[in-house]
């Protein structure tokens, strides 16, 4: 539910981005995957976005994500 709403946010704000499947990689994939996003998110919750490879957002979180994008309301 929380990954669809991100991804239907930056869909409307017109962003560019690149979603990956974690459940649906294979599992080295998968291991990969969660090291990555372990950098970034201890918990290891979805979703988790990196924007430019620096900050990170865990969790649905509209207002952050328009912020983060330089959206303001």
């Amino acid at each position: 539910l929380w990954c669809r709403r991100t991804r239907r946010l930056l869909d409307t704000l017109g962003v560019a981005y690149r979603y990956v499947e974690v459940d649906l990689l294979d599992e080295e994939q998968q291991r990969r995957a969660m090291e990555h996003i372990k950098k970034y998110n201890p918990l290891g919750s979805f979703p988790t976005m990196v924007v430019n490879d620096a900050t990170p957002i865990m969790g649905y979180k509209e207002k952050k994500i328009k912020e983060v994008l330089g959206f303001v309301d």
